[in-house]
């Protein structure tokens, strides 16, 4: 307050940010079932993938009745993957729910309205029209932000140097769960038929930047001596129990792993009788009557003590307060900022959101962990019920950005 001769300090680092457009392959197909590949082979340039996005238009039939799932692009896709120097560095199979269930736990209010334009909405039992679709002709325009679909483009925000680039995403089989029903449906006569979702043109949108002259040098000199460029992020690993048995309690082994990829974070999730139909809501998820859960990696258990829940006397503010606490955890903040309201949360996405991230550590680096979660509910759960785990769990990738090696 009283350093008067304090001088202003700007930030003259960059002298160049812009987006450039990179399309697929000529030969690329956007069909059901087709490979999507985005090339990128810039050697001299500098690229900040975290502020990336992708621009999806197409065109939805029976738009009076129907219109897109809240992130309801993302369904359109079985995985999508980014490959550096020919490797795999990162991957998120079924974005769709895999980046729903982030999202609920991740995002703000604020945040979800600024992402109206990726097709992103709170979810609702009342009002679905999705934002990004022209209600009036059926075409929607999206632009979605990469950083919400793969763990990589989330957390590692700095530049990346002398890489060669592959976006490949996979399109699903079919795209019922891209689709929800309109409400409330538009006025007038009323179509007749099952919808068509039609993607008609991508593009992947990379900003490059321009380093000042000062910076340029630090990075050529980097660059001369091949030193080594390591960069840290969470991967998102989605596990899926197809159908669950009619019982009440259930043991599932979600998969064996490493002490160095065993998951800081887990998300569950459980939807009843919603894949693969276009009248119903994929966005969603049910509580299926859960009174207990617990999270086993190797000989830890998480959270110690049972949750003892009720969703029928709504007893289950201790769950409502594992979800809001993962924005504070997550992402280090003071405060956390839920996307979903306490009654929103029990009624539209009851998930149950597991802080592991204090972990004991085996001696034994390269030691075997069995990832187990035990749950109960109340009643048998339905038919037709599906389960879903979300892991986010560290990764680390090291490339030389002279000889181009990725480790």
């Amino acid at each position: 307050m009283l350093n008067v001769r304090k001088k202003p300090v700007f930030d003259d680092s960059l002298i160049k940010l812009e987006y450039r457009a990179h399309e697929p392959f000529a030969t690329a197909r956007y069909n059901p079932s087709d490979e999507i590949v985005f090339p990128f082979s810039q050697p001299g340039e500098y690229v900040n993938i975290s502020r990336s996005y992708l621009q999806v238009e197409g065109t939805l039939t029976k738009y009076d009745r129907y219109t897109l799932a809240p992130n309801g692009i993302a369904y359109a896709f079985d995985d999508i993957k980014l490959l550096m120097n020919g490797e795999l560095v990162d991957k998120t199979s079924y974005p769709g729910v895999a980046s729903t269930m982030k999202g609920y736990a991740s995002f703000s209010k604020a945040s979800t309205n600024s992402l109206h334009q990726a097709g992103w909405i709170v979810p609702s039992k009342t009002s679905t029209l999705n934002p990004c679709i022209d209600e009036n002709s059926g075409n929607f325009s999206a632009c979605i932000p990469l950083r919400t679909l793969l763990g990589f483009a989330e957390d590692y925000q700095e530049i990346l140097v002398n890489v060669r680039l592959e976006l490949v995403m996979n399109r699903a089989a079919t795209d019922t769960n891209v689709i929800i029903p309109r409400l409330p449906v538009a006025t007038g006569t009323a179509t007749t038929g099952s919808p068509d979702f039609t993607i008609k043109k991508m593009v992947w949108y990379i900003p490059y930047v321009g380093p000042a002259d000062k910076e340029r040098a630090d990075l050529l000199e980097l660059l001369e001596e091949n030193e080594p460029i390591t960069m840290g992020f969470r991967s998102w690993t989605l596990s899926i129990y197809p159908t669950l048995p009619t019982n009440k309690e259930f043991s599932w082994t979600v998969k064996t792993s490493t002490e160095l990829e065993k998951p800081r974070y887990v998300i569950f999730g459980m939807k009843t009788d919603l894949q693969k139909n276009v009248d119903k809501n994929m966005a969603l998820f049910h509580h299926c009557e859960l009174t207990n859960f617990r999270l086993y990696v190797g000989s830890q258990v998480f959270p110690y003590s049972r949750l003892n829940l009720d969703f029928d006397t709504k007893r289950v503010p201790i769950l409502y307060h594992m979800y809001t606490e993962f924005q504070r955890a997550y992402y280090s903040e003071e405060w956390s900022q839920p996307m979903l309201t306490y009654k929103e949360f029990i009624d539209l996405a009851p998930i149950v959101v597991i802080d592991c991230s204090h972990q004991l550590d085996s001696s034994m680096g390269n030691s075997v962990l069995d990832i187990r979660i035990d749950f109960e509910t109340k009643q048998p759960v339905p038919a037709n019920t599906t389960a879903y785990c979300l892991m986010l769990q560290d990764s680390l990738v090291t490339y030389s950005p002279l000889t181009r090696v990725v480790q």
